[in-house]
Formats: structure tokens, C-alpha cells, sequence
């Protein structure tokens, strides 16, 4: 009887061994498959088709395209104001050149050309992943490489939320830019600031979830910028900070570009 009491509890044991491991794998593969779908939902391209102009604020759009170190074409539109002095403006997660077209009215407004790139796997340009910044660098220097071929001097870089990484990320490879303007919500770009050195603008929400007024002022203070600036947007999240406060924005672009 004892016997097959101590047999009955061993199947038992197993049993309950094997539905723990088959829960304990089943629970893997779930986590497993849900980081995996974070991820691709996280990097999946935003292509969209971008409705032609002929003019911004009185001036004339060129399309324009350019071909990556790494073989992409990639769009954009030139807004041509100046002879010599550019910016080139970088959009955030899910945007593309359209989502600047209010900033690009005030630098238009204070003689500044423009270009509005669409990122790869973004509005036009070709690209099957989004890279948060460090494949993106290859056509920020793309676009550089256009600027100077069309005569720029003086250059510009302005991003917002992934534009604002691919610039920290390609800055060690820039050469020649003159002023940044960053919309906070970067990827550690604290490990990097520090070898920027030209006039810099940071532009960051007062409630961004994601990135915390600490970080962003532990950021500021990093920059390498001999002359910088820090402007908080009140009320403003993880989000393009000229719609939440397209005057706020304006005047802290303004104030920054007359110094």
C-alpha cells in the first residue's frame, strides 16, 4: 500500500514538474515574442506619399534626393532663402519633412535656407527599418555632403526626438556645422554631447515621460557648447514641442538665432 502511495505521489511530482517547466516555457516564449513584437512595431518603416509643393512662405521647394554610404536614396525638399547659410531640419519617430514645416517658416522668417529630409523608412525615402538614430547618421551626412556641394557655408542641424539622436550620433563624423537645435528625447546622447562645441539650442517638455527634465538637465550640462541654451516647453510630453507651443518654440528660436 505504502508502495503505491510513494509511486502515485512521484507522478504526481512529475506531473506537476512537467506542466511548471511547460509554464515556465510557455511564459518564456510569450515574453520572447512580445519583446520581439515591441521591437518591430518600434523600427517598422513609415513610408507615406508627400504631396508635391511648388512654394514655402513665399519661397521656391526643389525636390531633392541623395544616395547614402550605405546605398539608400533618400528625399527631401530644399527651401532656398540664403546663398550661404542652411538648416537642415531632421523629424522625430513617425514623422517625416512635413512635420517641420513650422520651424522651417521661422528660420525662413530670419534668412535661413532649409532642407526637410524625410529619414530612411520615412515619407519617401527608401528604408525597411528605423534605427533610433545610428543608421540614420549616414544620411544626415548624406545631406551635408549636398549642402556644401551647393554652395552652404554656414550650416545648421535642428532635430526633434530621433532627428535630434541622429544628430548626436553623427556628430564625430560632422564637420562644419554651426549651430544645433534639439528637441530632447534622445538615446543616451549624454555619452556623446560632450564633443559638441558649436552654438546649441535644446528645446525639452516640462512633462516628457520619457525623457525627465533630470536627464535633460544632466544633458545641458554635458554639452561640450561653449554658448548653449535650454528652453522648457510647459505642458510638453514626448511629442513635436511646436505643436504643443508653437510661440514658446518660435521665441526661443528667435532669441537663440539673434545672438
Amino acid at each position: 500500500m505504502g508502495r503505491r502511495d510513494d509511486l502515485e505521489q512521484g507522478r504526481r511530482r512529475s506531473r506537476w514538474r512537467r506542466w511548471l517547466l511547460a509554464t515556465i516555457l510557455a511564459g518564456s516564449l510569450a515574453w520572447l515574442a512580445c519583446g520581439w513584437l515591441t521591437i518591430a512595431v518600434a523600427t517598422a518603416p513609415h513610408p507615406a506619399s508627400i504631396t508635391a509643393r511648388t512654394e514655402l512662405d513665399g519661397h521656391l521647394v526643389e525636390a531633392v534626393a541623395a544616395t547614402t554610404h550605405d546605398g539608400l536614396e533618400v528625399r527631401a525638399w530644399l527651401v532656398r532663402r540664403s546663398e550661404h547659410r542652411i538648416v537642415i531640419l531632421l523629424a522625430g519617430l513617425g514623422g517625416n519633412r512635413t512635420s517641420n514645416l513650422g520651424v522651417a517658416g521661422s528660420y525662413l522668417a530670419r534668412g535661413w535656407s532649409v532642407l526637410l529630409p524625410d529619414l530612411r523608412g520615412t515619407g519617401e525615402s527608401a528604408g525597411d527599418r528605423i534605427g533610433f538614430g545610428y543608421p540614420e547618421r549616414l544620411d544626415l551626412l548624406a545631406w551635408l555632403q549636398l549642402a556644401r556641394r551647393r554652395g552652404f557655408q554656414e550650416i545648421g542641424l535642428h532635430g526633434q526626438s530621433l532627428g535630434a539622436a541622429t544628430i548626436t550620433y553623427a556628430w564625430q563624423q560632422v564637420e562644419g556645422a554651426s549651430a544645433i537645435g534639439a528637441d530632447i528625447a534622445t538615446l543616451r546622447p549624454i555619452d556623446r554631447v560632450a564633443s559638441i562645441r558649436c552654438p546649441t539650442l535644446v528645446l525639452a517638455g516640462d512633462q516628457d515621460p520619457y525623457a525627465r527634465p533630470d536627464e535633460t538637465r544632466a544633458l545641458f550640462a554635458a554639452c561640450g557648447a561653449r554658448r548653449k541654451q535650454l528652453t522648457w516647453i510647459r505642458g510638453g510630453r514626448h511629442e513635436n514641442l511646436w505643436t504643443r507651443s508653437p510661440t514658446g518654440y518660435r521665441e526661443a528660436l528667435d532669441a537663440f538665432l539673434i545672438e
